[in-house]
């Protein structure tokens, strides 16, 4: 997983290289990686070392209202049943209705 570092930690790494400071320097000074460094670099020549990067969610596969609306209607209905309805897994089915109180 990628570490993310402060701004303050960039701008400071970013000075010390254009101070002079090696790249191996630098990186044993503050404790980074070399390749970070590098990126950094890159992100600096194009204008903002530290982009904004959007909020990434997965949006459901499975109407969740309509699988409650389903256990609503069929309420002896067995998990595996309203699964195959919906082609979802049962621990799917499971989740939601324990989610919505059914």
């Amino acid at each position: 997983m990628r570490k993310g570092y402060p701004k303050e930690l960039r701008e400071r790494a970013l000075s010390c290289l254009s101070k002079g400071m090696s790249f191996r320097q630098v990186s044993e000074l503050l404790d980074i990686s070399v390749f970070a460094l590098q990126d950094w670099k890159k992100l600096e020549a194009s204008g903002d070392i530290c982009p904004v990067r959007p909020d990434v969610r997965r949006t459901p596969k499975h109407d969740h209202k309509a699988i409650c609306e389903y256990v609503k209607e069929h309420q002896d209905a067995y998990l595996y049943e309203v699964a195959a309805v919906f082609g979802a897994a049962v621990s799917l089915i499971h989740y939601v209705c324990k989610k919505n109180g059914l």
